[in-house]
Protein backbone atom coordinates (compact mmCIF):
# COMPACT_ATOMS: atom_id res chain seq x y z
CA UNK A 1 0.00 0.00 0.00
CA UNK A 2 1.36 3.26 -0.67
CA UNK A 3 2.12 5.91 1.67
CA UNK A 4 0.98 8.55 -0.44
CA UNK A 5 -2.15 7.64 0.16
CA UNK A 6 -2.12 8.71 3.78
CA UNK A 7 -0.06 11.35 3.28
CA UNK A 8 -2.69 14.48 4.17
CA UNK A 9 -4.30 12.28 6.50
CA UNK A 10 -1.56 11.93 9.07
CA UNK A 11 -2.08 8.07 9.65
CA UNK A 12 0.88 5.59 8.36
CA UNK A 13 0.54 2.34 6.39
CA UNK A 14 -1.17 0.49 8.65
CA UNK A 15 -3.85 2.74 8.86
CA UNK A 16 -2.99 4.31 12.43
CA UNK A 17 -3.09 7.81 13.48
CA UNK A 18 -0.20 9.43 13.92
CA UNK A 19 0.45 11.64 16.76
CA UNK A 20 0.03 15.05 15.69
CA UNK A 21 1.23 18.94 17.11
CA UNK A 22 -0.90 20.54 19.10
CA UNK A 23 -1.76 17.01 21.25
CA UNK A 24 0.79 15.87 24.06
CA UNK A 25 1.81 12.96 22.00
CA UNK A 26 2.72 14.31 19.25
CA UNK A 27 4.22 17.73 20.98
CA UNK A 28 6.59 15.19 22.75
CA UNK A 29 7.25 13.02 19.20
CA UNK A 30 8.32 16.69 17.60
CA UNK A 31 10.23 17.79 20.90
CA UNK A 32 11.69 14.56 20.55
CA UNK A 33 12.49 15.02 16.74
CA UNK A 34 14.01 18.05 16.95
CA UNK A 35 16.32 17.46 20.12
CA UNK A 36 17.52 14.42 17.97
CA UNK A 37 18.21 16.67 14.86
CA UNK A 38 19.87 19.20 16.77
CA UNK A 39 22.22 16.94 18.45
CA UNK A 40 23.06 15.69 14.93
CA UNK A 41 23.77 19.42 13.65
CA UNK A 42 25.90 20.31 15.97
CA UNK A 43 25.92 24.55 16.51
CA UNK A 44 22.48 24.67 15.01
CA UNK A 45 22.15 28.42 13.09
CA UNK A 46 18.89 27.97 11.62
CA UNK A 47 16.31 25.25 12.70
CA UNK A 48 12.38 25.98 10.12
CA UNK A 49 9.58 23.47 10.75
CA UNK A 50 6.08 25.01 9.93
CA UNK A 51 3.91 25.27 12.52
CA UNK A 52 0.36 25.17 11.98
CA UNK A 53 -0.42 28.35 14.21
CA UNK A 54 2.11 30.64 12.73
CA UNK A 55 0.35 32.95 9.59
CA UNK A 56 2.96 35.77 9.08
CA UNK A 57 6.11 34.96 10.64
CA UNK A 58 7.82 31.69 11.85
CA UNK A 59 9.91 31.18 14.79
CA UNK A 60 13.26 29.53 14.23
CA UNK A 61 13.62 26.14 16.62
CA UNK A 62 17.07 26.81 17.09
CA UNK A 63 18.66 28.34 20.15
CA UNK A 64 18.88 31.67 18.47
CA UNK A 65 15.01 31.63 17.87
CA UNK A 66 15.42 34.31 14.90
CA UNK A 67 11.53 35.48 13.29
CA UNK A 68 11.15 34.72 9.84
CA UNK A 69 8.77 36.95 7.95
CA UNK A 70 6.61 35.34 5.49
CA UNK A 71 5.74 38.09 2.41
CA UNK A 72 1.71 37.24 3.18
CA UNK A 73 0.32 34.79 5.40
CA UNK A 74 1.17 31.52 5.36
CA UNK A 75 -2.88 30.59 7.01
CA UNK A 76 -3.93 27.54 4.69
CA UNK A 77 -0.77 26.84 3.33
CA UNK A 78 0.08 23.83 5.46
CA UNK A 79 -0.60 20.35 5.65
CA UNK A 80 0.12 16.85 7.24
CA UNK A 81 2.95 14.64 6.65
CA UNK A 82 3.61 11.71 8.86
CA UNK A 83 3.66 13.64 12.20
CA UNK A 84 4.82 16.91 10.80
CA UNK A 85 3.89 19.47 8.68
CA UNK A 86 4.79 20.84 5.32
CA UNK A 87 4.04 24.61 3.92
CA UNK A 88 2.88 25.06 -0.11
CA UNK A 89 4.91 27.68 -1.27
CA UNK A 90 3.50 28.79 -4.91
CA UNK A 91 6.49 29.93 -6.86
CA UNK A 92 5.67 33.37 -7.28
CA UNK A 93 5.47 35.23 -4.36
CA UNK A 94 5.76 32.81 -1.17
CA UNK A 95 8.94 32.95 0.73
CA UNK A 96 10.82 34.30 4.11
CA UNK A 97 13.46 36.68 5.80
CA UNK A 98 15.62 37.22 8.26
CA UNK A 99 17.34 40.13 8.80
CA UNK A 100 21.12 39.93 8.16
CA UNK A 101 23.13 38.48 11.19
CA UNK A 102 26.87 37.28 11.61
CA UNK A 103 26.10 33.75 12.90
CA UNK A 104 24.31 33.41 9.17
CA UNK A 105 27.51 34.33 7.50
CA UNK A 106 30.99 31.90 6.89
CA UNK A 107 33.27 34.25 5.64
CA UNK A 108 35.26 37.27 6.54
CA UNK A 109 36.67 37.73 2.50
CA UNK A 110 40.13 35.96 4.07
CA UNK A 111 39.29 32.51 5.24
CA UNK A 112 36.05 30.42 5.48
CA UNK A 113 34.91 28.39 8.20
CA UNK A 114 32.53 24.98 7.53
CA UNK A 115 28.97 25.04 7.16
CA UNK A 116 26.00 22.62 6.06
CA UNK A 117 22.21 22.94 5.18
CA UNK A 118 19.67 20.06 5.48
CA UNK A 119 16.10 20.68 3.25
CA UNK A 120 13.26 18.06 3.47
CA UNK A 121 11.29 19.16 -0.34
CA UNK A 122 9.09 18.26 -2.51
CA UNK A 123 9.31 20.75 -5.63
CA UNK A 124 5.87 21.28 -8.54
CA UNK A 125 8.66 22.85 -10.47
CA UNK A 126 12.52 22.12 -9.83
CA UNK A 127 13.81 24.68 -12.28
CA UNK A 128 15.70 27.78 -10.45
CA UNK A 129 14.04 27.67 -6.99
CA UNK A 130 15.60 28.55 -4.19
CA UNK A 131 15.99 26.63 -1.06
CA UNK A 132 18.14 28.75 1.62
CA UNK A 133 20.03 31.69 0.66
CA UNK A 134 22.25 34.88 1.77
CA UNK A 135 22.15 37.54 -0.87
CA UNK A 136 20.37 40.63 -1.69
CA UNK A 137 21.03 41.30 -4.83
CA UNK A 138 23.38 40.39 -8.43
CA UNK A 139 26.27 42.23 -6.38
CA UNK A 140 25.67 41.38 -2.78
CA UNK A 141 26.00 37.48 -2.21
CA UNK A 142 27.53 34.89 -0.13
CA UNK A 143 25.73 31.56 -0.91
CA UNK A 144 22.74 29.79 -2.15
CA UNK A 145 21.21 26.41 -1.81
CA UNK A 146 18.65 26.22 -4.61
CA UNK A 147 17.33 24.15 -7.97
CA UNK A 148 19.27 25.86 -10.44
CA UNK A 149 18.31 26.48 -14.36
CA UNK A 150 19.06 22.59 -15.21
CA UNK A 151 16.56 21.25 -11.99
CA UNK A 152 19.76 20.58 -10.29
CA UNK A 153 20.65 20.68 -6.59
CA UNK A 154 23.52 23.14 -6.03
CA UNK A 155 25.25 25.08 -3.41
CA UNK A 156 26.94 28.29 -5.17
CA UNK A 157 29.52 30.54 -2.79
CA UNK A 158 30.60 33.52 -4.24
CA UNK A 159 33.70 35.88 -3.57
CA UNK A 160 32.12 39.55 -4.30
CA UNK A 161 35.65 40.88 -3.71
CA UNK A 162 37.57 38.87 -6.39
CA UNK A 163 33.94 38.12 -8.23
CA UNK A 164 34.25 34.62 -8.19
CA UNK A 165 32.24 31.30 -7.53
CA UNK A 166 33.17 28.13 -5.90
CA UNK A 167 30.01 25.75 -6.85
CA UNK A 168 29.23 21.76 -7.06
CA UNK A 169 25.78 20.26 -8.23
CA UNK A 170 24.28 17.15 -8.93
CA UNK A 171 24.17 15.92 -12.43
CA UNK A 172 20.36 14.76 -12.49
CA UNK A 173 17.31 16.77 -12.15
CA UNK A 174 15.46 16.44 -8.71
CA UNK A 175 12.25 14.50 -9.53
CA UNK A 176 9.13 16.78 -9.32
CA UNK A 177 6.25 15.67 -7.32
CA UNK A 178 8.50 13.64 -5.14
CA UNK A 179 10.27 13.95 -1.63
CA UNK A 180 13.69 13.75 -1.07
CA UNK A 181 16.00 15.25 2.02
CA UNK A 182 18.83 17.33 -0.11
CA UNK A 183 22.10 18.25 2.13
CA UNK A 184 25.01 20.38 1.39
CA UNK A 185 28.46 20.29 3.74
CA UNK A 186 31.12 22.46 2.77
CA UNK A 187 34.49 22.27 4.67
CA UNK A 188 35.83 25.61 4.73
CA UNK A 189 38.66 24.99 2.35
CA UNK A 190 38.05 27.51 -0.03
CA UNK A 191 37.58 24.68 -2.56
CA UNK A 192 34.82 23.14 -4.90
CA UNK A 193 36.45 19.73 -3.41
CA UNK A 194 35.26 21.08 -0.27
CA UNK A 195 31.69 20.84 -0.97
CA UNK A 196 29.78 17.84 -1.04
CA UNK A 197 25.88 17.35 -2.20
CA UNK A 198 23.91 14.81 -0.91
CA UNK A 199 20.38 13.40 -1.74
CA UNK A 200 18.66 10.78 0.20
CA UNK A 201 22.08 10.65 2.20
CA UNK A 202 23.72 9.20 -0.94
CA UNK A 203 26.63 11.15 -2.68
CA UNK A 204 25.49 13.43 -5.62
CA UNK A 205 27.91 16.09 -6.13
CA UNK A 206 28.84 15.53 -9.80
CA UNK A 207 29.75 18.37 -11.79
CA UNK A 208 31.94 21.45 -10.70
CA UNK A 209 30.50 24.86 -11.75
CA UNK A 210 33.15 27.10 -10.31
CA UNK A 211 34.22 30.63 -12.21
CA UNK A 212 36.64 32.41 -11.60
CA UNK A 213 39.07 33.28 -8.57
CA UNK A 214 37.73 32.36 -5.17
CA UNK A 215 39.44 32.83 -1.65
CA UNK A 216 36.55 33.62 0.68
CA UNK A 217 32.67 34.78 1.10
CA UNK A 218 32.20 38.12 2.35
CA UNK A 219 30.40 39.46 5.71
CA UNK A 220 27.98 41.03 3.60
CA UNK A 221 24.40 42.64 5.34
CA UNK A 222 22.78 40.43 2.74
CA UNK A 223 19.47 39.00 3.93
CA UNK A 224 18.72 35.34 4.12
CA UNK A 225 15.71 34.41 2.61
CA UNK A 226 13.89 30.63 2.86
CA UNK A 227 12.43 29.23 -0.52
CA UNK A 228 13.74 32.84 -2.59
CA UNK A 229 16.87 34.88 -3.34
CA UNK A 230 17.60 38.85 -2.85
CA UNK A 231 15.56 41.62 -1.71
CA UNK A 232 13.07 41.68 -4.57
CA UNK A 233 12.99 37.96 -4.23
CA UNK A 234 13.29 36.05 -7.47
CA UNK A 235 14.32 32.37 -8.26
CA UNK A 236 11.12 31.60 -5.75
CA UNK A 237 10.48 27.86 -4.67
CA UNK A 238 7.39 26.05 -5.99
CA UNK A 239 6.28 23.22 -4.22
CA UNK A 240 6.23 22.30 -0.25
CA UNK A 241 8.98 22.45 2.20
CA UNK A 242 8.59 20.80 5.19
CA UNK A 243 12.10 21.29 7.21
CA UNK A 244 15.31 22.94 6.82
CA UNK A 245 18.46 23.31 8.83
CA UNK A 246 21.60 25.18 9.27
CA UNK A 247 24.61 24.56 11.15
CA UNK A 248 28.26 25.88 11.24
CA UNK A 249 29.56 21.85 10.94
CA UNK A 250 30.89 19.73 7.97
CA UNK A 251 28.60 16.93 7.76
CA UNK A 252 29.32 13.66 7.46
CA UNK A 253 28.16 11.01 5.34
CA UNK A 254 26.75 9.19 8.00
CA UNK A 255 25.50 12.31 10.03
CA UNK A 256 23.58 12.61 6.35
CA UNK A 257 22.15 9.14 6.88
CA UNK A 258 21.08 9.48 10.74
CA UNK A 259 19.50 12.96 9.46
CA UNK A 260 17.42 11.23 6.77
CA UNK A 261 16.47 8.28 9.33
CA UNK A 262 15.17 11.01 11.76
CA UNK A 263 13.14 12.52 8.52
CA UNK A 264 11.64 9.14 7.51
CA UNK A 265 10.50 8.52 11.29
CA UNK A 266 8.71 11.56 12.03
CA UNK A 267 7.40 12.58 8.03
CA UNK A 268 6.61 8.75 7.85
CA UNK A 269 8.35 8.67 4.38
CA UNK A 270 10.59 5.74 2.66
CA UNK A 271 13.38 7.78 1.41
Amino acid sequence: MSLDLFENKGLDIFGHLLPQEGTPEGDQRKNEFVAALLAILGDCRLLWMPKSTETTTSTDLSRHAATLTYDATFAGKYTRLGSGLYATFDGSADEADIPDSDIYSFGDGVADQAFSIIALVNPADASSSAILTKRSSSSVREYSFWLNTSDYPELLLWDESLNGTIAVADATALTQGSWAVLGATYDGSGAATGIALYKNALRVDDTDNSTGSYTAMENTNALVSLAAQDTTPVALFDGSIACVAQCAKHLSVDEMWAIKELMNGYYDLSL
